[in-house]
């Protein structure tokens, strides 16, 4: 909505795809949203159960691309992320994610493809319950982490950053697939997930989304090791 009103700034209101919109309306669109936010970060959803999320990895994008959530809101993000869902092969996008969860290929492709609380309900009624600690493992957030220390290395020059800047861009190219990957070597996967015991790169791989995040964190790398 912020970059909207930028255009509605910049553009002739007849070339805008809207009518009947104004500055004022932009602006009080903009405050409600920031205080909405304000109200439930850093946590991702606080409805009553079991809408609630106190944790939630696509937080990372409000700290970056976005940069939309004030410094203390964005270490709090990052700090819940790093300490709750990362895992050893990528981040959990939350407990109890059900995409992609153990032996997914073997649950129906209607299940499969259905909104995560009719599959919940599902893998509950076959005692199939998701156990902490079995949610796929993304691979778009590494990237992120690495980019969003290295933002903060840029602007407060503090060498910790820096080596956590490297640490997650590390991890994210150890997620990179091998030569035992049956889409090919030296993909980006989505994700990797538990089948048959071990974590496999699931099919959406490569994934553009997950290139995209990787060569933003290794342009941001190299602009900082570059740097006097």
């Amino acid at each position: 909505m912020v970059e909207f009103r930028q255009a509605f700034l910049t553009f002739p209101a007849q070339t805008l795809p809207v009518s009947d919109l104004s500055l004022e309306l932009l602006d009080t669109l903009i405050a409600n949203g920031q205080t909405a936010l304000a109200k439930i970060l850093p946590a991702e959803c606080i409805q009553p159960e079991p809408q609630a999320r106190r944790y939630d990895a696509a937080l990372l994008f409000l700290i970056y691309p976005l940069q939309v959530v004030s410094d203390s809101v964005a270490a709090q993000i990052l700090s819940a992320v790093i300490e709750q869902l990362q895992g050893n092969y990528g981040v959990r996008r939350y407990f109890g994610d059900s995409f992609w969860c153990r032996d997914y290929k073997d649950l129906p492709e209607d299940i499969r493809t259905t909104v995560a609380s009719d599959r919940k309900q599902w893998l509950d009624q076959q005692e199939r319950s998701l156990k902490l600690g079995e949610e796929a493992q993304w691979c778009i957030f590494d990237p992120i982490i690495s980019a969003i220390f290295g933002l903060k290395f840029q602007r407060d020059r503090q060498p910790e950053c820096l080596r956590q800047q490297t640490h997650y861009l590390n991890r994210a190219l150890g997620q990179l697939t091998g030569a035992n990957c049956s889409q090919g070597d030296f993909k980006c996967p989505e994700l990797y997930y538990l089948q048959d015991d071990q974590y496999v790169a699931n099919d959406a791989t490569p994934l553009l989304w997950t290139q995209a995040n990787l060569q933003l964190a290794m342009a941001l790398l190299a602009q900082n090791l570059a740097a006097p």
